[in-house]
């Protein structure tokens, strides 16, 4: 092979790479970059998150706690000064039932400040709300219990 067919080789090879990084990032999904969020990413997690609709609605962002323990996050209310995220644990695929746990986090930075366990029969711990006697309710197929 002849310098100039090596050298024209060696172009061609790296238009071709170019051209397929191009290609990878015109398909990548819109949004953000994953290391963007506060909060500690789960192992699993994308290295960018998908584009919604409502995104410039979005004040801040952060990883829910446990989801490498698999927790199913379902729920969510905000008050008293912190973000409340109920969820189950699920450890097997399309067993949607599992222990129970409502998670506080910190409004600013996405840290978990408290946990509680929902006791049984909770079972998928869906649906949050808050009541201004400062009692928390998490809602599941069974029925709703009622925090302090």
């Amino acid at each position: 092979m002849t310098r100039r067919r090596a050298t024209a080789a060696l172009a061609a090879l790296l238009v071709v790479l170019l051209a397929a990084a191009l290609i990878r990032t015109a398909f990548m999904p819109g949004g953000m970059a994953a290391g963007g969020i506060a909060g500690s990413a789960p192992h699993y997690g994308p290295g960018k998150v998908t584009a919604v609709p409502n995104e410039k609605a979005i004040v801040r962002r952060f990883w829910v706690p446990a989801l490498d323990a698999g927790y199913d996050p379902q729920g969510l209310a905000v008050g008293a000064g912190a973000v409340f995220v109920a969820g189950y644990q699920s450890l097997e695929f399309e067993v949607n039932r599992g222990p129970c746990r409502v998670f506080r986090l910190d409004p600013d930075s996405g840290r978990e400040t408290g946990r509680v366990d929902v006791p049984a029969p909770c079972g998928h711990a869906g649906g949050r709300g808050r009541w201004h006697t400062r009692r928390l309710g998490v809602c599941g197929p069974a029925l709703p219990h009622v925090l302090r």
